[in-house]
Order: structure tokens, then C-alpha cells, then sequence
């Protein structure tokens, strides 16, 4: 993607590399709820003047590691194709690979991987395209953001088909907070994917619909009850971030 908008690629393919070194600091996720970013520099820094990399570019690498865990910041060019690169790398057949496998590696089976976690996926899927800050990636997400929600509908159809195991897809609107992006009135659809019916007595579902603030985002919190048995969950994840404004690279 560097290559293809003409940035420096080298720096590009480091900064991709060191993104998230300080997300498991310690051997733990988010341990403290310590800023990854912080981190993630940290380890950089290290590796990169024991490699002999030049002070300006390790000071570069710096501010694209900040910038890219401040929400709408695009003070680089380079820190739009990583932003890009890391959110296309998600999506995509290879993509929902990989999310199978992140969540096997987490302990959770199935069900809770489409209980918990495929409603952001399939939310982040779907804006996709409206999330890339470079034309490149606007290209490359089109392709991908489709083939990830047809495959995801066509799974969960394949479970209900074969395997009796019935899942129902929501779109829920949801306001967006100031800056994201910046219209208060702004709104955008988010997928809530959800069993059909109640797992333990098969009773009907009451939503409840809210916003919280997170460590590192707004997120959007459904908090699902059963109306016959009391039985209930949640599901929360951070509203999508934004590129710049359509039209632009």
C-alpha cells in the first residue's frame, strides 16, 4: 500500500511491525490498562537504534505510532497507510481466518465467538470502505468488506441448515458521538448478531440499547435479556472509527 501511494515503504513495513509490540506488555492484554501505545514505543525505540536506524526516522516512527491510536489524527501520510493496511488485514477471506483462529487461540468456542465477537465484525466489515483514510485502500476495502459479509451470512445460514443452530442478524441504529465523525447528528448502522431464541427456555429477547465510554473508545453495549427465564449477556464493542472525508486520499 506504501508503494502504491507512493510513501516510503521501509518505514511503512517497521511501523506496521512495531504497531502493536506494546499490546501484550508484560505478557498480558492491556495489562493496567496501560496505553499500548506507550509501549509499543518503547520496544521500538530499542530495536530500532540497536539496528542503527537513523534518529529521524526513529523519531518519525514515533509520532506515527501515537497518531495512530488517536482517533481522525492524520498529521503523517505514512500513519493513513497503516491505519489502512492494519483494518484490510481483518477483513477478507484470509481475514475471517484469522478471526476463527484468534478466538480458538482465546478458549472460546463457536457459539461465543458469534455471541460476543461477530457482531464487530460484521459491523466493522460493512463501513469498511467509509474507514480507509487513502485511495488505495478504498479500492482494496470494497472487495473485501463484501466477501466478508457474505461469508459470515452464509456461515451462520450453513449452521442453522446443517446444525440446527438458528442465529439472527439485527442492523440497530446508533448515534455517533461528536467526532466520529464530526456531526453530533450522525448516525450509523451496527450489526447485533444473536440466537434466535433464548438458549436455556426458548423465550423471546428484550434489547437494551446504550453508550459508554471505554479505555480507548465509545462503545455501543447491547444488553440482552430473557424475558420468560431472566437468562442474559452482553455485547459491547468501539463504534468505528472514520477516515477523512469522502473523496480525499
Amino acid at each position: 500500500m506504501a508503494k502504491a501511494e507512493k510513501k516510503d515503504a521501509t518505514l511503512a513495513g517497521l511501523a506496521a511491525l512495531l504497531h502493536d509490540a506494546g499490546k501484550f506488555q508484560g505478557g498480558l492484554y492491556h495489562r493496567d490498562r496501560i496505553a499500548e501505545e506507550e509501549a509499543s514505543i518503547e520496544v521500538a525505540s530499542g530495536l530500532l537504534k540497536a539496528a542503527g536506524v537513523k534518529e529521524k526516522d526513529r523519531q518519525r516512527l514515533k509520532d506515527i505510532l501515537i497518531d495512530l491510536h488517536r482517533e481522525g489524527v492524520t498529521g503523517d501520510p505514512l500513519t493513513d497507510v497503516i491505519h489502512d493496511a492494519d483494518f484490510l488485514a481483518k477483513f477478507g477471506l484470509v481475514g475471517v481466518a484469522n478471526f476463527f483462529i484468534k478466538t480458538t487461540l482465546r478458549g472460546r468456542n463457536l457459539h461465543g465467538a458469534i455471541m460476543n465477537h461477530l457482531s464487530k465484525e460484521m459491523t466493522y466489515a460493512a463501513v469498511l470502505p467509509a474507514n480507509m483514510r487513502t485511495r488505495a485502500g478504498r479500492e482494496l476495502a470494497v472487495k473485501k468488506s463484501a466477501e466478508s459479509l457474505d461469508f459470515y451470512k452464509n456461515f451462520l445460514q450453513e449452521l442453522k441448515d446443517t446444525q440446527g443452530l438458528s442465529y439472527e442478524i439485527k442492523k440497530r441504529r446508533v448515534a455517533l458521538p461528536a467526532g466520529q465523525p464530526k456531526k453530533p447528528t450522525a448516525k450509523i448502522d451496527v450489526f447485533l448478531v444473536m440466537a434466535r431464541k433464548c438458549e436455556r427456555c426458548g423465550g423471546k429477547w428484550a434489547i437494551k440499547q446504550s453508550l459508554e465510554k471505554g479505555v480507548k473508545c465509545r462503545q455501543v453495549v447491547f444488553d440482552l435479556r430473557c424475558q420468560q427465564c431472566g437468562n442474559g449477556y452482553q455485547v459491547n464493542f468501539c463504534l468505528p472509527g472514520w477516515g477523512r472525508a469522502s473523496g480525499t486520499a
